[in-house]
């Protein structure tokens, strides 16, 4: 994912690789997809939807390994498996249009959406 921080170890110059969103973290992918308070908001709204209990994750890789073992079917643990890609789409569409777009997406728009492009 192009996020600041890894485009500046390509070359690319940025006046700030801080997050544009909430300027606490460096722009991460990991940030941006998890950890960024907009993408925390989307994710508390992803556990309840799923009714699970909240989790935190600090890496798309471990957030996908996880929902990758739940479930005690297969077919319920592919749903979830296809809802958590959606959301890391849709959080990562809403950032994108923020930043090239100048189009603020509310948490619960990206909720709106995510459950458009999932829903089963």
């Amino acid at each position: 994912i192009p996020a600041a921080t890894e485009l500046s170890k390509r070359g690319v110059m940025f006046e700030s690789v801080q997050c544009g969103q909430c300027m606490e973290a460096d722009e991460s992918p990991d940030h941006i997809l998890l950890t960024c308070p907009y993408a925390k908001s989307i994710w508390e709204w992803f556990w309840r939807w799923c009714n699970m209990p909240p989790f935190q994750f600090n890496t798309v890789a471990d957030l996908i390994r996880y929902v990758s073992q739940q479930g005690s079917h297969r077919k319920n643990r592919k749903v979830l498996i296809s809802i958590c890609y959606g959301t890391l789409w849709e959080i990562w569409k809403a950032w994108n249009g923020r930043l090239f777009k100048r189009l603020p997406t509310t948490p619960p728009k990206v909720a709106d959406n995510i459950q458009s492009v999932v829903y089963m």
